[in-house]
């Protein structure tokens, strides 16, 4: 659930953006963002993304809690480490 949240959560990111995030994950997850990068930003929601989780995982009922403790871990991640890039305001709220 982890790396399908990290590639649905790179298609909100600008390619930037995406290199910033990848620099603060392991090398596993990391690979999760490079897939999931493209050069079409999209905007959609939370609830868009645990559909979009929950799609391709099958685990609908999980998805949810799945992919709000991901966001979590990222928020850290970036209170942590601060500039040069917020991923906040890049994740569904």
């Amino acid at each position: 659930m982890t790396w399908v949240t990290l590639e649905t959560l790179a298609h909100r990111l600008s390619p930037g953006e995406a290199r910033d995030l990848i620099t603060e994950l392991p090398e596993g997850l990391a690979e999760a963002v490079r897939r999931g990068t493209t050069d079409r930003i999209e905007r959609f929601g939370h609830s868009d993304c645990v559909r979009r989780v929950a799609e391709r995982t099958m685990l609908k009922e999980e998805a949810d809690r799945g992919v709000r403790t991901v966001l979590a871990v990222l928020r850290g991640c970036s209170s942590r480490h601060g500039p040069p890039h917020d991923h906040r305001a890049s994740t569904p709220q």
